[in-house]
């Protein structure tokens, strides 16, 4: 059996640190990318519903996606798309306390909504938080499940 040398010792001890350092930085790297990618999604999405834009969900949804509804109704991929087509107008639309975890191939975001649907030639304010699942899928972040419930006010 062959002895290795002091050097050889050394020089296999710098390269496993060296390997072990940058397969760190690898896996801490993607995960601020990846939340940026969902928050650009996001960003999106609010975008494509207010201009109607049907295709951006029918691209980055899930063909399974379903949708918690705080009336405890679950909606589809399908049922989303045709409500978009034919939906109220939504007035001072706003999202805070933006939050992306991601987990691998896996992500979660959550926030909270203030907004204001014109129903009857009114305006009725809603309140919501929400949560939605993403995968990676192909190379691309895909939402696969959401849950949205109305906060109702405080007296």
């Amino acid at each position: 059996m062959k002895t290795l040398t002091r050097f050889q010792w050394s020089s296999t001890a710098a390269l496993i640190a060296v390997l072990a350092i940058a397969t760190m930085a690898w896996r801490h790297a993607p995960a601020e990318e990846d939340r940026a990618a969902i928050l650009q999604w996001e960003r999106d999405a609010a975008a494509a519903k207010h201009a109607g834009d049907v295709a951006f969900f029918e691209k980055n949804l899930m063909d399974d996606w379903t949708g918690g509804l705080s009336s405890g109704a679950f909606e589809t991929k399908q049922s989303l798309i045709a409500s978009l087509r034919h939906a109220d107008a939504i007035e001072k639309d706003s999202v805070s306390s933006v939050a992306v975890r991601v987990y691998g191939d896996a992500a979660i975001a959550t926030y909270s909504r203030s907004y204001e649907v014109v129903v009857d030639g009114g305006l009725l304010p809603n309140e919501s938080i929400t949560t939605e699942s993403f995968v990676r899928w192909d190379g691309r972040w895909i939402q696969v499940a959401a849950h949205s419930s109305i906060v109702k006010p405080t007296p």
